[in-house]
């Protein structure tokens, strides 16, 4: 897992793991690291904006 490293990092990362062990990217900044790093030799890449950063829906199914 390298979370929150640059992609410098993560190349240098990818490289000494060397495709010995699955990797994860996370900590994106912007849409433009991710495209980057669709780019590089890693498994997984993961958002966690899309449950940090959410609004709510606060609606019932109550029926009367």
């Amino acid at each position: 897992m390298f979370d929150n490293f640059s992609i410098d990092e993560i190349k240098k990362g990818a490289s000494i793991v060397n495709n010995r062990c699955k990797i994860e990217v996370s900590g994106l900044k912007s849409k433009e690291e991710l495209k980057e790093l669709s780019l590089l030799d890693i498994d997984y890449i993961s958002m966690g904006d899309l449950t940090k950063n959410i609004s709510s829906i606060d609606f019932s199914l109550n029926i009367k």
